[in-house]
């Protein structure tokens, strides 16, 4: 299984892929939630066929990658602070940090 990153212009967007080349037969385009492109490819498919296929497929690209484009940042990152919020269990807690002797605050 080999990986090749590469570049297509769609109008005044660049998608960028990567090509993940694999025993198989047809050719599977796919959008990540991190907006990200991933091609499967069968290992003899050609450059130029993989990227006609993408320029079809160019408008659902696109569309999909403002549609995940919303959603991002996914969570953002937990420093572990007194009064940050934390989702658990579907409820928000706020982070109370309590000093306890010697020890330094850790998460139990």
């Amino acid at each position: 299984m080999t990986r090749e990153l590469h570049c297509l212009q769609y109008g005044e967007q660049e998608i960028r892929y990567e090509i993940v080349r694999r025993p198989r037969k047809t050719l599977e385009i796919a959008v990540e939630p991190d907006a990200s492109v991933v091609i499967a490819a069968p290992e003899d498919a050609t450059l130029d066929a993989i990227e006609a296929k993408l320029r079809k497929r160019a408008a659902w690209v696109t569309r999909q990658q403002r549609y995940f484009a919303q959603f991002l940042p996914r969570t953002p990152e937990r420093r572990f602070v007194a009064g940050e919020t934390h989702l658990y269990l579907g409820r928000q807690y706020r982070l109370k940090v309590v000093p306890h002797g010697k020890h330094p605050p850790r998460a139990v």
